[in-house]
């Protein structure tokens, strides 16, 4: 099996929140797929609040879609771990991740079994919880919070920077 193609599209898409900022809003994301030979296509959304977008599309289809195509879609480390490599020259981890995800879909497509069986996994549910990127100040991290827990979400994952003194 080889990888024949990859494309990028952006899409938008209506949110209950912008989890940039505590408020509605829109998000906007890329629509990332790996298309193979076998006929099995990986896709995955690509979200990072600043690296979506045109650009993002425009570099995974310019930069990387040149050193995917022919590949062995199978080979999910070789080309990770090449793609890691080139985030120095520029290339965003988010691209980077979108193109591992849809290796990891083709690989359990083509064996038919789901991804976290491939990975390991033994369980048959998992705990839901809601993930933030950084946002302004602490009493925003709050207020979602409050929204999340009168959602239904019992668990939240923070996204934070600090300031070196």
């Amino acid at each position: 099996m080889r990888i024949t193609d990859v494309k990028a599209a952006v899409v938008r898409t209506d949110v209950p929140f912008d989890l940039r900022e505590p408020s509605q809003g829109t998000m906007e994301a890329n629509l990332v797929q790996v298309f193979t030979d076998a006929g099995i296509r990986g896709d995955y959304l690509a979200w990072e609040g600043r690296t979506t977008g045109r650009g993002l599309a425009d570099t995974i289809v310019t930069v990387l879609k040149p050193f995917l195509v022919g590949k062995d879609p199978l080979d999910r480390e070789l080309i990770f771990d090449t793609l890691v490599s080139w985030n120095i020259k520029g290339i965003p981890m988010v691209g980077t991740g979108a193109i591992d995800v849809c290796l990891w879909d083709i690989a359990g497509k083509a064996l038919g079994v789901p991804v976290y069986k491939l990975m390991g996994g033994y369980r048959d549910k998992v705990r839901v919880y809601a993930s933030t990127t950084v946002l302004p100040r602490p009493a925003d991290y709050a207020d979602l919070a409050r929204r999340l827990k009168a959602q239904g979400y019992t668990a939240m994952k923070l996204h934070v920077r600090g300031v070196a003194k």
